[in-house]
């Protein structure tokens, strides 16, 4: 089948490679225009037209618009069998109706749970043990669509969101290929999705990264895993804004919220509003990550220190 891609981010990468990789042909790119980055603020190409370009892909579409109708005219010129969207903006229908097969998606969540655009980080910061990836046909609702396939992934304990990023990744491309053949099969069987047991997802804000101390530990562990690398958990700590990029929770309610209870070589451990979060990796503002260890050694910190 041909096939149109639209997508900007890497996640879509590894799905990419994959349908290059079948019998499937990629007949366009479509994806953001280049964005200023950087202190020098130049123009950035998005990692799928960057892929693309090394690959000898055209051709390559940057619509600022997605409903101007010239832009409109050559996807239908393309004659695509099948459109599909990887980490892109959301398609107004006239572009999804296009191909004759359908327009689908692959979401980084076993909808209906975790509808919107930041799947990834809200599994994680609900402490949910399992997630996957939703291949679904495209409709005027947001991720609400018929599914086709889907496929389950653990969550470790340890898993970030660059760590979860890259496994769901690759998941969705494998599921993505599995769902080409049952669509080219012609028996398909969609999976209506249940709206009575729908989350969303929303983008992180950053004033949610501010740590509130009266929640528990064991979701301040989560959260801090999830937001990492951006825009990461802070606190303040002795008039010093400091990010947390590893901690862990454990049992143990021995001082007010916020408190540093206990300090040791390695880790900082502070009360929550239920339990103890030991951490033991921390970024100041403006300097690198680094173990509590280190940190320690150029600064001393006493039991009873308040963190706001």
């Amino acid at each position: 089948m041909k096939i149109a891609f639209f997508g900007t981010a890497d996640f879509g990468l590894e799905t990419l490679k994959a349908i290059l990789n079948s019998q499937h042909k990629i007949s366009a790119i479509i994806t953001n225009p280049p964005k200023p980055a950087g202190r020098g603020l130049h123009l950035r190409k998005s990692p799928v037209n960057i892929f693309a370009e090394q690959n000898n892909l055209s051709p390559i579409f940057t619509p600022e618009n997605l409903k101007d109708e010239n832009f409109i005219a050559e996807l239908k010129k393309i004659d695509a069998d099948l459109f599909l969207v990887v980490a892109f903006s959301i398609l107004p229908k006239v572009i999804f109706e296009i191909p004759k097969r359908g327009t689908y998606n692959i979401h980084a969540a076993l909808l209906p749970a975790f509808r919107g655009p930041a799947p990834i980080q809200r599994a994680i910061e609900s402490g949910a043990s399992h997630t996957g990836v939703s291949v679904f046909r495209i409709d005027c609702g947001v991720d609400t669509g018929d599914i086709i396939l889907q496929r389950e992934c653990e969550i470790l304990p340890d898993d970030t969101t660059p760590t979860l990023y890259e496994k769901l990744s690759v998941l969705g491309a494998k599921t993505f290929i599995d769902s080409l053949k049952i669509i080219e099969s012609g028996d398909v069987k969609y999976k209506v999705q249940d709206k009575s047991l729908a989350t969303k997802a929303p983008l992180l804000k950053k004033e949610e990264a501010i740590i509130n101390w009266r929640n528990s530990a064991r979701h301040l562990a989560n959260k801090i895993r999830a937001f990492k690398p951006y825009p990461s958990v802070i606190t303040t700590l002795m008039g010093e804004q400091i990010s947390i990029e590893k901690a862990f929770a454990k049992d143990g309610n021995c001082g007010s919220a916020g408190e540093i209870v206990s300090v040791t070589k390695d880790e900082i451990c502070a009360q929550t509003g239920d339990g103890i979060l030991v951490i033991t990796e921390l970024k100041p503002a403006g300097k690198r990550a680094m173990s509590a260890r280190d940190f320690l050694n150029g600064k001393q910190i006493k039991e009873g220190t308040i963190l706001i």
